[in-house]
C-alpha cells in the first residue's frame, strides 16, 4: 500500500503524524520509547521535506523524539516541558498552512 500526499500539503502530513504520536505519548497512551520507533526512524527522517524553516522545524522535533525515553527517565518536569514545547512548534507549522483544512484539527493539550 503507498499514501500518495500532494507535495504542498507534505508539511502539514508531517506535522500531523508527529502531532498524533506526541500527544499520544503525552497523554501515556503511548511509551515515550515509541518516539524512537516511530517518528526518528532514519527512512522516516529521510522522507521528511526539506526545502523550507518549517520542514526544518518538523525535522528537528522527530530527530528529539529519538531523546524522549532517556528524559522521561532522567529528568520528568524537563521531559513534560520539552514535549509541550515539540507539540507547540507542530501546532505553529500547522497554524501557517495556506490550506485551511489543515488547521481546523489542533490538537490541544489534555
Amino acid at each position: 500500500m503507498q499514501l500518495s500526499i500532494p507535495e504542498s500539503d507534505a508539511e502539514a502530513f508531517w506535522a500531523y503524524l508527529g502531532l498524533g504520536v506526541l500527544t499520544a505519548i503525552q497523554r501515556q497512551a503511548l511509551d515515550p520509547e515509541l518516539g524512537i520507533w516511530t517518528l526518528a526512524l532514519p527512512k522516516i527522517l529521510e522522507r521528511l521535506p526539506q526545502q523550507s524553516e518549517l520542514a526544518t522545524i518538523i525535522s528537528e522535533v522527530f530527530v528529539q523524539a529519538d531523546e524522549l525515553q532517556l528524559l522521561s527517565t532522567l529528568n520528568p518536569t524537563a521531559y513534560q516541558s520539552v514535549l509541550q514545547q515539540m507539540i507547540n512548534q507542530l501546532n505553529h507549522v500547522l497554524s501557517t498552512s495556506k490550506d485551511a483544512s489543515w488547521t481546523t484539527w489542533q490538537i490541544d493539550k489534555a
